[in-house]
């Protein structure tokens, strides 16, 4: 008793929740119009009313209720907790509004059923601290694009009418960002944007391996195309044309002959350049910038800065560049 009260003594200054409150004196207190500890609804001490009435029925009236039978103390305890219990016909609507509350509204009352009252409130406290870490790794990351008629950005999976840009990806996160959902975090990243830094590393080396080589053969093929027309015989301009046969003379002939080759090798280069040309421009990145937004994020642990972190090296070392919006 001593420890009780001077729990509730010096709780009292710090705004702190009484110590061992009974359920069934708040519910008659709350239904008798009571809105504090201190208050009732005409502006009467609550509290300290019904403390008298309980010390006036223990030192006066109690031995009017020796001979009554436990039957009919429940019944009165019943009746006083008549409202709690109809909290059960809330479910329904408290299921829609949130299923997480309603999983913990039914596993409390399971618990203090079972176990007792205390380890039940404990196992329901302990229950609504876990539930906290489950939504939190179960929040989905979002693609925002700008709305077409308005210069906002909204999520695509709500909104139809949206412009994507064809270099910038804008991602973000509804939930803190701390070890129990990091690594979570970085996984709905990758699978958002479609874009993994490892994949897309093998990706642009295989592409790099195979546009040097077609590099080197245009090079061999300019630098030999250099060399042929610098050793050809230089071709003598054509002067006179055959009256009988019409024809044009033999170094005519020269000229056609060497510049059907000097065709066909042209159309050579023509084909292999057409296959060289379009290497350089092929760039299997969707996008060249990744923003984050980082408005929903409330706090943030050493473990989710380090995630940031590689996730911005990650992307750096295939050429796309990270940023932070909304940082507080």
């Amino acid at each position: 008793m001593i420890g009780y009260g001077a729990g509730t003594f010096v709780g009292s200054f710090f705004s702190c929740y009484p110590i061992a409150a009974s359920v069934s004196r708040s519910s008659v207190q709350d239904s008798a119009g009571g809105r504090s500890q201190v208050r009732a609804g005409k502006g009467g001490l609550a509290t300290l009313v019904s403390a008298s009435l309980v010390l006036i029925v223990i030192l006066f009236i109690g031995p009017l209720f020796e001979n009554l039978p436990n039957c009919a103390l429940s019944a009165i305890i019943m009746v006083a907790l008549r409202s709690m219990f109809l909290q059960v016909l809330e479910l329904k609507s408290l299921f829609k509004t949130s299923p997480w509350d309603f999983a913990i509204w039914v596993f409390t009352f399971l618990c203090v059923v079972i176990l007792h009252v205390d380890m039940g409130l404990v196992a329901g406290i302990l229950f609504s601290f876990f539930t906290v870490v489950v939504r939190s790794q179960a929040t989905k990351v979002n693609t925002l694009e700008r709305l077409s008629e308005l210069d906002e950005y909204r999520p695509i999976s709500i909104y139809t009418k949206t412009e994507p840009h064809p270099r910038i990806r804008i991602i973000a996160y509804n939930s803190p960002l701390y070890y129990a959902n990091s690594e979570l975090f970085l996984k709905h990243v990758h699978t958002e944007t479609g874009v993994k830094p490892e994949k897309m590393r093998k990706v642009l080396k295989k592409l790099m391996t195979l546009n040097d080589p077609l590099h080197s053969n245009k090079k061999k093929m300019h630098d030999s195309k250099i060399v042929e027309m610098e050793t050809v015989t230089p071709v003598a301009p054509v002067t006179s044309v055959s009256a009988q046969t019409g024809r044009p003379s033999s170094g005519h002939g020269e000229a056609t002959s060497n510049g059907g080759d000097h065709a066909r090798s042209g159309g050579m280069m023509g084909h292999r350049a057409s296959i060289i040309g379009p290497l350089p421009n092929l760039d299997p990145r969707p996008f060249l910038y990744l923003i984050i937004d980082c408005t929903a994020f409330t706090f943030i642990d050493p473990v989710g800065i380090k995630i940031l972190k590689q996730l911005i090296e990650d992307y750096k070392t295939i050429g796309i560049s990270t940023y932070l919006g909304g940082v507080r």
